[in-house]
């Protein structure tokens, strides 16, 4: 079975050609991880595509990954950020937005297809999409078959992404990691309730990703089993995606571990709706084909 990885973080070591815009974080634990790297150890799992996201330590300086992309665009597709941008100040915000709309166009123009927002912590809450430039960008999105909105939000801003959803109906939104529901090992059904409501909007999909970052975190990850039942049913298979977060579930766990979940552990999936969570929605949403 093939498999395309939907969530992958890839950087180097090339400081003079790429460099940092900030500080590495401790959790990029190695010097380097790159294609070779990654296809050394998703390969024999059956990966041949990638969504690569953009690693923290180039902030908006997107040259390694167009790079890569652009090596071989049938294996790589993109995810960017847009943000941060500067303080707005009081009726400015339009050039703001004007801003954030020209990088989404010139990123896309690169081959990047998704669009990474952050709402995490004290900063997810319902009026978490409220600044001007996000409605543009999203609008933008919604007028661009082929370009995806990508939140890694907390469940408080599910009730602000479904609002947002509702003013741009065609816009593509792929929501990461099961919207961190489970972290902790806390499993609430508000939370639960949240995202399973999102189902009705018939564009938002679910990455099924970094297991190893949600309940107990260990191998076999059978405690996630009933959320992801429940946004099977919500949602069904066509609008679920797997994703490993590689390499940092690697610190953890083998990549195996990271896919058994979705190859054995899982029951109730038939063998076309692994193929579908797997690879087909993935390379449809990212790809533009199976």
């Amino acid at each position: 079975m093939r498999v395309t990885d939907s969530h992958v973080h890839l950087w180097t070591d090339e400081p003079t050609r790429y460099p940092d815009a900030n500080p590495r974080p401790a959790y990029m634990f190695r010097r380097r991880y790159e294609p070779a790297d990654f296809f050394a150890q998703a390969g024999p799992s059956g990966v041949d595509r990638a969504v690569l996201v953009q690693s923290d330590n180039y902030g908006p300086d997107h040259r390694y990954l167009t790079d890569v992309i652009a090596s071989d665009p049938r294996k790589f597709a993109g995810i960017a950020r847009l943000d941060p941008f500067p303080p707005t100040p009081p009726g400015a915000e339009g050039v703001t937005s004007l801003i954030a709309v020209s990088r989404l166009k010139a990123l896309a123009e690169r081959g990047f297809r998704g669009f990474r927002v952050l709402a995490l912590g004290q900063e997810a809450n319902d009026r978490s999409f409220d600044a001007p430039w996000f409605a543009a960008i999203a609008r933008a999105i919604a007028e661009s078959p082929g370009l995806a909105l990508c939140p890694l939000i907390d469940p408080a801003a599910l009730p602000a992404l479904d609002r947002l959803c509702g003013e741009f109906p065609a816009a593509t939104v792929v929501i990461d990691h099961l919207a961190r529901i489970g972290i902790g090992n806390a499993f609430r059904e508000e939370d639960v309730a949240r995202l399973v409501a999102l189902a009705r909007r018939p564009r938002v999909f679910v990455k099924v990703s970094a297991f190893y970052g949600l309940g107990t975190g260990k191998p076999p990850h059978a405690e996630l089993a009933p959320l992801i039942r429940r946004l099977y049913d919500a949602f069904g298979p066509n609008r679920l995606m797997w994703g490993s977060d590689c390499p940092y579930q690697t610190q953890h766990e083998d990549y195996a571990d990271a896919i058994a979940l979705i190859t054995q552990g899982l029951p109730f999936l038939s063998t076309d709706d692994r193929e579908q969570i797997l690879h087909r929605t993935a390379d449809e949403v990212f790809f533009g084909r199976a």
